[in-house]
């Protein structure tokens, strides 16, 4: 199968994308959408200075922030599959357990 994809098809995909999550965010699509995304991620001070470089500030903020929720998801999935690893080897290869005994009511 060839999927051959063209750029404009792809940034109107993105468009749809970015309006239907700014119309989900903020109750309305097109430039005021636009306007409150910017406003959400403009820089504080001393940041924002100078203002031409602002957005481009905020734009790398909000990338690195995803670029870090990333490494976070993924050391938290490596630390799940290790434990799940070292719960099966204990268990089925060493034969170790673990039981805690019930509550007993007093």
């Amino acid at each position: 199968m060839n999927f051959d994809i063209g750029w404009a098809v792809l940034a109107m995909a993105a468009r749809k994308a970015a309006d239907a999550v700014a119309t989900q965010w903020f109750g309305a699509a097109g430039p005021a959408a636009v306007t409150a995304i910017v406003q959400f991620a403009k820089p504080v001070d001393p940041f924002d200075q100078p203002s031409f470089f602002a957005p481009l500030i905020g734009l790398a903020a909000a990338v690195a922030g995803l670029l870090l929720t990333g490494v976070a998801v993924s050391s938290l999935s490596a630390l799940l599959a290790s434990l799940v690893g070292l719960g099966f080897l204990l268990a089925r290869v060493y034969g170790i357990t673990i039981d805690f005994a019930q509550f007993r009511p007093a």
